[in-house]
């Protein structure tokens, strides 16, 4: 029994769940974010000190997730030469 074509539907399988699963994470982000900048826009009582540090966490979440998608493909990427698949 030949392992490469299993082993494609495996890697195939598994970065679809991976990208789907990135797109879920993504799309709650910014539903967080439209929801927490519509509270700091509407509230007087928020410092700009919290709108900055709201503005910098959203930054940084957005760049984990690419980086974590960047790490993700690459790995896919070697396995996938690895088993020339």
């Amino acid at each position: 029994m030949e392992t490469t074509p299993i082993m494609k539907q495996i890697m195939d399988a598994n970065k679809m769940l991976f990208d789907n699963t990135m797109d879920i994470m993504v799309k709650g982000q910014e539903q967080t974010e439209a929801a927490i900048d519509t509270m700091l826009d509407s509230g007087a009582r928020f410092s700009n000190e919290t709108k900055q540090t709201m503005a910098q966490w959203s930054k940084l979440t957005q760049k984990g997730c690419g980086d974590l998608k960047a790490i993700a493909d690459k790995g896919l990427q070697t396995v996938q030469q690895l088993f020339a698949l």
